[in-house]
């Protein structure tokens, strides 16, 4: 008994695995991702020609992103069982530090609201010198397989194509083609491929139930082997088939055209479709008549499209049949070239012929000043490269001057004399025919003309002279009324302070005046006392004597009256007297004061007139 146990156990070990076996296989598989790239090295940063391939191998996907190094590079959306979804940059750019690692490729997605992930990488090289890659070679192949229907009849032919590009700098050669479903498994095509070229393969065959193929491609290079495998193509027997057919209507285009393109869509199964959603090479919807086609049935459609680069395009829809499956239809396949775009040239810039002729004027004072001869120097500037043509110089005054046929690019002088008659203003202008056929206008500053010997019209002054003497005059004239408001200021303040102070007069001039006046007007009279004036007052006397006194000693400076009753008069020597004292008729105010005074007694004489030299006073 011992003995039979071990034997139980492992032969339950076995059937355990075997039952087990069937179940991880036909649990759902993850996307394949594909990876294409070239150059496979890099000396520095640069660009390499990156193209990703996506095929979903079992159940639908949704929600599908694909990035690159961590940045989203296309939103794939939805993908059906065994479709595929192609991501291309023909220029995207590593970094230094980028050569050598390995840089992950990742795409989410999600299965019966399951978010999941399918991951890979590719690395490009740093290469040791541009040299040592020439030398080696770079091997690299783009390959893409599609087939012309996705979803057929049963019996129904389908064309499958297999694109192969070289963008290695080597050779391939005896490349071929297989696929197990296609040709029995046997080689499709056999060649050999250029750097830089490329190669179409087809194959015809007959559909009689699901397929998926994976083809794969062996050659030689560098003396290496090499297989590598292509995308997988799925193509479906129902009884639900849809036929897509695409035709731009230009396969030539430049970088950044568009073309349009026309969309026909025939329902040949045997069961009506629905929910029809047709999408273009970039998985854009395009607009449909109608969302369903009964059997037999068809619609067409445009789209328009900007291809980025060459090479080949493709249209699907997607549609459900009565059963509720929901099925994927390719449109054929178009080849585009797409040429690049020719460098616009640099605009030239408007000529503002307008503003490309100027003038300037100047006139000949000498000539103007000897001669009376106005001459005037015209120098017309053409600023523009071109000539301009019929130039007419003209003034409103003087008339039409000349005419200069062509009126060649830089400076051209005209000179226009004239007798002087009369101080003027003049303004010259040149009228011309621009390049461009248009008319322009172009006038000098105003030049004023005159001799400034006469006045201009109006009684107005030209001469730069005489309006320096009335400016000059004007001065001298303002200086005088100055002085004259001056003087009379002055007497004004001096006779208001005479005034103050007792004095009538306004100075002693006047008063000197009124002294020899009133003098020539008294009579003398006889007084019977001896020493007595004979005149009618005291004061008058005393001025009298003053006067006399100046002109014995030749005093010219005018005296000045003062006030007697202030005075202290010493009192004189007594001389004998030779005659009768006169009467003083101002004994009372003298004795009203302390001080006396004797007066010598006078000669008895005839009074007379004493005879002034009022030009010898002053």
């Amino acid at each position: 008994m011992k003995r039979i146990l071990p034997i139980v156990l492992a032969v339950m070990l076995i059937m355990t695995g075997l039952v087990m076996f069937p179940v991880t296989a036909a649990a759902a598989s993850a996307p394949d991702i594909e990876i294409d790239y070239s150059p496979t090295e890099l000396d520095s940063s640069g660009s390499v020609s990156l193209s990703i391939t996506v095929s979903n191998n079992d159940a639908d996907i949704t929600n599908a992103i694909l990035s690159v190094d961590g940045k989203q590079v296309k939103d794939i959306g939805s993908l059906g069982a065994y479709e595929t979804s192609e991501y291309t940059n023909d220029s995207y750019k590593i970094s230094t530090k980028k050569l050598g690692t390995d840089i992950k490729v990742e795409l989410s997605y999600s299965v019966d609201g399951t978010t999941k992930k399918a991951s890979s990488s590719f690395n490009v090289g740093k290469g040791s010198g541009a040299k040592a890659s020439a030398t080696a070679g770079k091997v690299s192949l783009a390959m893409t397989a599609s087939a012309d229907k996705t979803a057929v009849a049963k019996n129904t032919d389908v064309t499958f194509s297999f694109a192969i590009e070289n963008k290695g700098n080597v050779k391939v050669e005896n490349c071929q083609i297989k696929a197990s479903n296609l040709n029995g498994g046997k080689v499709i095509e056999s060649f050999s491929l250029d750097s830089g070229k490329s190669k179409l393969v087809t194959y015809t065959g007959e559909v009689v139930k699901d397929m998926e193929i994976t083809p794969t491609i062996t050659y030689t290079a560098n003396n290496k082997n090499y297989t590598e495998k292509m995308n997988k193509i799925t193509v479906k027997v129902t009884d639900a088939v849809l036929d897509v057919k695409i035709s731009p209507q230009s396969t030539t285009l430049t970088a950044g055209e568009s073309t349009e393109v026309d969309v026909t869509l025939k329902n040949t199964g045997n069961t009506n479709l629905k929910n029809i959603v047709l999408y273009d090479n970039s998985d854009n919807k395009v607009v449909l008549p109608s969302a369903s086609l009964d059997k037999g049935d068809s619609m067409t459609a445009k789209a328009t499209i900007t291809p980025a680069a060459s090479g080949e395009i493709v249209f699907y829809a997607k549609a459900d049949d009565g059963n509720g499956n929901t099925t994927t239809y390719n449109s054929n396949i178009v080849t585009m070239t797409i040429n690049e775009a020719e460098p616009t040239p640099s605009p030239t810039p408007a000529v503002d012929y307008s503003a490309g002729v100027t003038v300037n004027v100047t006139v000949d004072e000498a000539k103007l000043k000897e001669e009376k001869l106005m001459s005037f120097n015209i120098a017309i500037t053409n600023g523009t490269q071109e000539n301009y043509s019929n130039a007419v110089v003209s003034e409103s005054i003087l008339g039409n001057i000349e005419t200069i046929s062509t009126l060649q690019p830089g400076t051209t002088t005209v000179v226009y004399e004239q007798a002087y008659t009369d101080s003027a203003t003049y303004v010259f202008k040149v009228v011309a025919t621009a390049p461009d056929g248009a008319q322009i206008t172009a006038k000098s500053a105003a030049v004023t003309v005159g001799t400034g010997d006469e006045p201009a019209a109006g009684g107005t002054f030209t001469s730069l002279g005489t309006i320096l003497i009335i400016a000059a005059i004007l001065v001298i004239l303002i200086i005088a009324t100055i002085v004259l408001l001056i003087v009379f200021v002055k007497k004004g303040k001096k006779k208001k302070a005479a005034a103050a102070n007792g004095n009538p007069y306004f100075d002693g001039e006047e008063e000197e005046q009124r002294i020899i006046a009133g003098r020539a007007q008294r009579q003398p009279r006889e007084r019977p006392e001896a020493g007595v004036s004979p005149y009618l007052d005291e004061e008058d006397e005393r001025e009298a004597r003053m006067l006399d006194e100046m002109l014995a000693e030749g005093r010219t400076q005018r005296p000045q009256r003062i006030d007697m009753e202030d005075v202290e008069i010493a009192p004189r020597e007594e001389e004998p007297q030779s005659g009768p004292v006169l009467e003083d008729e101002t004994d009372a105010a003298i004795e009203a004061k302390p001080i006396h005074r004797t007066k010598p007694e006078p000669k008895l004489v005839e009074p007379e007139e004493p005879d002034f030299d009022d030009r010898n006073m002053f």
